[in-house]
């Protein structure tokens, strides 16, 4: 049975909704949709409604209001309403809420497509919110799943099967404004989803065919609102960085934090994350100043032992901060960096052996290296791990010079034998 104070409550709620949509203010209706300020507005968990209630309800609230898009604002205000009934639940049904979810978003792009909302910008922070929501829910939806810990890590679709259906239902829609001007922004928040969604499922494979879309599409900064714009950089640069495109990362990474609001310092402390190891592979040293204004202390330790040439500290600092580094999907280019910490430290043992040993400094024993090695390190370095370290080095471009492996040395070039890493094409 419906208590007056509910009934009532709800058409209010639909009412503000209508109001939103008839004023195009995008952010009320983002805010309006949001799960924590529902239960505020309506005051109910609806568990005394069922599913012909909402509809009769929102067929009312709608009855001779001249609201755009009827039909399918009705269709995303009776889907959200479910969502929020059945999220409310105790033992709530997490496919039932997935489906509901991703009705409500396919309510809101169709309502972005239709010539009636042009100018569109106004639907893209709820497009944005409606997004966010279904992957939310993805993830916990696994998480309920997967919190009976069966030691099951060999089904792997299986326990990500809701984040894999969020990703899907997602990739569907892209199609639609791949090639509308008017609608990119569209295009950018549903591609940003999708490549946070790969990385989440470690789906590099696909997040690569996005990449390729992306790079094939031409993208106007200017008609995208900038927080979207700000948040499918920080991804793209993310994921060109796990692909060691480091100069496009550095680019994606720079715009995005250089853009995104001064205020937000989460979001800047993310993307300084991604950008810093980034910088590191191309051979910059960040800011001491900069790194403890945002409270990146594991990227001091990490940058005084590349300049130092300090093998023990750099791994102690890994050791520490590798769940930090984990998190952030920052672990292999940061442990990548190892290979510059490994050149500054031949660059300072080339130099002392130019100052204090007599012959030619260009040709240099790998034993002249075990020594130096040993010297920064707890760990001992044989002739064959200190030749594969030096034809990496050689591969990578950080040295220039070759191999004698009959004599058991370096051989230096003699122009230039550590060219700067910022020439090096990454």
């Amino acid at each position: 049975m419906l208590s007056s104070n509910e009934y009532r409550n709800i058409l209010e709620w639909i009412s503000s909704v209508q109001v939103y949509v008839l004023n195009r203010d995008g952010r009320n209706l983002a805010n309006i949709f949001n799960l924590k300020n529902v239960r505020n507005n309506i005051k109910s968990d609806l568990s005394s409604f069922c599913t012909q209630d909402i509809k009769l309800l929102t067929q009312k609230s709608m009855y001779n209001k001249k609201t755009s898009f009827n039909g399918s604002l009705s269709m995303a205000i009776e889907n959200f309403l479910e969502l929020y009934r059945e999220i409310m639940k105790k033992n709530c049904q997490w496919a039932s809420i997935l489906m509901y979810g991703t009705a409500f978003l396919n309510c809101w792009i169709d309502i972005y497509r239709d010539q009636d909302a042009f100018p569109c910008q106004w639907v893209v922070p709820i497009l944005s919110s409606a997004c966010t929501l279904i992957s939310k829910i993805g993830i916990m939806a696994d998480s309920t799943l997967n919190s009976g810990d069966l030691n099951d890590d060999e089904n792997e679709d299986y326990q990500n099967k809701y984040q894999i259906s969020v990703l899907n239902s997602i990739r569907q829609q892209i199609g639609k404004f791949r090639s509308d001007e008017d609608r990119q922004a569209g295009y950018v928040i549903l591609m940003t989803e999708s490549i946070k969604c790969c990385m989440q499922l470690r789906n590099m494979q696909m997040a690569s065919t996005f990449l390729k879309h992306i790079e094939s599409s031409n993208i106007n900064p200017n008609k995208v609102p900038k927080g979207p714009m700000v948040l499918f950089c920080y991804f793209l640069g993310k994921l060109y960085m796990q692909q060691d495109r480091f100069t496009l990362a550095e680019e994606q990474l720079v715009w995005a934090f250089g853009n995104s609001g001064k205020n937000n310092i989460k979001l800047k402390r993310n993307i300084l994350e991604c950008l810093i190891p980034v910088k590191l592979r191309l051979g910059y040293i960040p800011n001491v100043s900069l790194l403890r204004k945002y409270n990146l202390e594991h990227y001091v330790e990490i940058s005084k032992a590349i300049l130092q040439g300090n093998i023990k500290r750099f791994d102690n600092a890994i050791e520490k901060y590798s769940l930090l580094f984990i998190n952030h999907g920052t672990i292999l280019c940061v442990e990548k960096v190892k290979f510059i910490l490994y050149r500054n430290l031949m660059r300072r043992i080339r130099s002392w052996c130019c100052k204090n040993l007599k012959g030619d400094p260009n040709k240099l024993t790998f034993s002249v290296f075990n020594a130096g090695f040993k010297w920064q390190s707890d760990e001992l370095f044989d002739q064959q791990e200190m030749a594969c370290i030096c034809a990496n080095l050689i591969k990578l471009g950080y040295i220039k010079g070759y191999i004698s492996w009959e004599h058991q040395v370096i051989v230096f070039s003699v122009n230039d034998p550590f060219p700067k890493l910022s020439n090096i094409k990454s």
